[in-house]
């Protein structure tokens, strides 16, 4: 997951005008569509297995709720250029950082 955000994070290191080449915008569509792809493959048990919490198990949910919504709305936002998916898809894919950051402190 981290390489996938690490990409997507070098990809918009823009020029110093502030703007972004198509060929840019296209390999971070095209990252964030493999990273959406490839965590509809993950079994939703699996991230159960990871949450090793008693009570309130909530990777999943998170997971789903940040993670894969906010790469979607990325996707919305460079297809459409709709300002206000770009604001929630960055919002909800940096909670998710927190969260996996902190998530990961606690497992390792």
């Amino acid at each position: 997951m981290y390489a996938v955000m690490d990409q997507i994070r070098k990809d918009n290191n823009f020029k110093s005008s502030g703007t972004m080449s198509e060929a840019q915008m296209n390999r971070i569509i095209n990252h964030a569509r493999n990273a959406l792809n490839y965590s509809y493959k993950v079994d939703n048990d699996d991230l159960d297995k990871l949450d090793r919490s008693l009570f309130f198990k909530d990777f999943k949910k998170k997971y789903d709720s940040l993670f894969r919504e906010g790469l979607t709305l990325l996707i919305k936002c460079y297809d459409s250029f709709d300002t206000k998916s770009c604001k929630k898809s960055d919002k909800l894919l940096n909670k998710w950082g927190d969260y996996y950051t902190e998530f990961r402190e606690k497992i390792f």
